[in-house]
């Protein structure tokens, strides 16, 4: 009876949190969707690096940076971290999924970062790869 009751309440419990969170991230999508549709100028659905540079010194994204627990001077960290170094718009859902994914300290957001330069990495690696196997079987031996 007693384990029962404890594995009842644990579920309880994992219900509650599950509701709370899917809270959390409701409200937190109030403050991050109309911030990224005031950014993206040109309405096309992405933010250029450019756009938001924009924003950089704006009290709205300082506010929105500092509730991420990200450090204003780490912002434009923050948008290479989701933009690949700045060579790419930012959509919208790369830019939720980022600011979720990178809330909390600068470790996160390094850690991340050098994920996305591992990948990078990777596919360049590939693309070597590939170079050199055609240069080999195209060269006479």
């Amino acid at each position: 009876i007693f384990v029962s009751s404890v594995e009842e309440y644990a579920r309880g419990d994992l219900h509650t949190m599950i509701y709370e969170q899917l809270q959390a991230k409701e409200q937190y999508m109030k403050k991050v969707i109309p911030l990224y549709q005031e950014m993206d100028k040109d309405s096309n659905g992405e933010v250029t690096r450019s756009e938001f540079a924009k924003y950089i010194s704006d009290p709205r994204l300082i506010a929105f940076a500092n509730s991420l627990e990200i450090d204003t001077i780490d912002l434009d960290q923050f948008f290479d971290v989701l933009s690949s170094r700045g060579e790419m718009p930012v959509d919208l859902d790369t830019f939720v999924d980022g600011c979720i994914r990178l809330r909390g300290t600068a470790r996160s957001m390094d850690v991340y970062d050098l994920l996305v330069r591992q990948r990078s990495l990777a596919q360049e690696v590939g693309c070597i790869r590939s170079l050199l196997e055609q240069h080999c079987l195209s060269s006479p031996q």
